[in-house]
């Protein structure tokens, strides 16, 4: 969820425009959070029972002024919290097992690199002596010296060190992968980047004269390693506290934690797919067992109606053969044209009986004594 940004007077009428816990669920924060911020920016806050009292009627006294804050910033920032991710045992087990891994070695040079570093070498081999032939200055990053150099011995180590574990290690544009099966993760090692404040140059000071200092991204001098869309663990490794040397373990179980987790998603929602499917197939099931009843019944009532017109038309017969009607020479023709018609009228008279859906109305015990 995004932060949150107040002046104190938005988040002073806020607290008394709305109870406390509802403020915080919609900002993700919990009410003793809210309520700790608008305390640390001396934010006065209703009191117990306040909006109990307001709803009742009764008296809730005067509302306390919001207090002066001077020489101090008048910003308020409430963050959610940022949930622990939910691990698997399989994932905590690589992520405890760090300490127990060995140190991985960093080479002092690169005479033995892993394929895709020797790649970047021999491709920054031929485009500088491409530029010596063609006497054109040499462009990008010198891969030979300094951080560079560093960086391609940091990622030669790693590459190898995933390798070493089973993972399958490629290369995606800028970024490196470590796959295992269907799954793969992307990370990268770059130069962190700092923001430091300089003087604003004349063009920066015509759109904005009153800002004579600006802040600009330089380069810090250290590396960084980034794991994209990581889920389980941190996503970025830094050196402000220790070098990546001493870290390539913890990045080698990181990077093997994130495939795991990315596979027990991947099986779980195949699990949730199939069931969805299954859950589907059972639908379309219960949808034609119940149209076939909708039919059933419709023929049910159908042939009962025919079964009526055919009793009126027995009781008609039989009066009509007592009837002095049955002396006319042509009547026994046509009484063998009217039974005809009343027996292929008559669903209970048909060769087809009117129950041969046996299935559909049948419970399974009943099937089974028939069977």
């Amino acid at each position: 969820m995004p932060h949150h940004v107040f002046t104190r007077q938005d988040l002073y009428d806020r607290v008394w425009r709305e109870p406390m816990l509802t403020i915080a669920r919609e900002l993700g924060v919990s009410d003793v959070g809210l309520a700790k911020a608008c305390r640390a920016h001396q934010v006065p806050t209703p009191p117990r029972g306040y909006w109990a009292k307001l709803k009742a009627g009764k008296s809730v006294g005067k509302r306390p002024r919001l207090p002066a804050w001077v020489g101090k910033a008048d910003r308020i920032v409430i963050a959610p919290a940022i949930k622990s991710p939910v691990r698997s045992q399989a994932v905590r087990a690589v992520l405890d097992a760090v300490a127990d891994q060995p140190e991985i070695p960093i080479p002092h040079d690169l005479r033995n690199p892993h394929p895709i570093v020797k790649a970047w070498l021999d491709q920054d081999a031929a485009t500088r002596v491409r530029a010596r032939r063609e006497g054109w200055g040499a462009s990008g990053e010198d891969l030979r010296h300094g951080l560079a150099h560093r960086r391609l011995r940091l990622t030669s180590a790693l590459l190898k060190a995933l390798v070493a574990r089973g993972l399958v290690v490629d290369q995606a544009y800028t970024w490196l992968t470590a796959g295992r099966g269907e799954d793969k993760v992307a990370f990268r090692f770059s130069e962190r980047t700092q923001f430091v404040p300089r003087p604003a140059t004349d063009f920066e000071l015509r759109g904005a004269p009153e800002r004579t200092m600006v802040r600009s991204a330089q380069p810090a001098g250290d590396l960084i390693l980034s794991i994209r869309d990581c889920r389980n663990a941190a996503g970025v490794f830094r050196e402000t506290k220790h070098p990546l040397d001493t870290q390539l373990p913890r990045i080698v179980a990181t990077l093997e934690a994130e495939l795991i987790h990315r596979a027990e998603q991947r099986l779980e929602r195949a699990r949730e797919e199939e069931a969805y499917r299954l859950r589907q197939v059972e639908a379309r099931r219960h949808e034609a067992h119940a149209a076939a009843e909708r039919a059933l019944e419709t023929r049910l009532f159908e042939e009962a109606g025919r079964h009526a017109q055919a009793e009126q038309l027995r009781a008609y017969l039989s009066a009509a053969d007592q009837a002095p009607m049955a002396a006319d020479p042509c009547y026994p023709a046509w009484r063998a044209w009217a039974q005809r018609r009343l027996e292929a009228l008559d669903p209970l008279t048909g060769v087809r009986p009117p129950f041969a859906l046996r299935g559909l109305y049948q419970s399974e015990e009943t099937q089974e004594t028939h069977a």
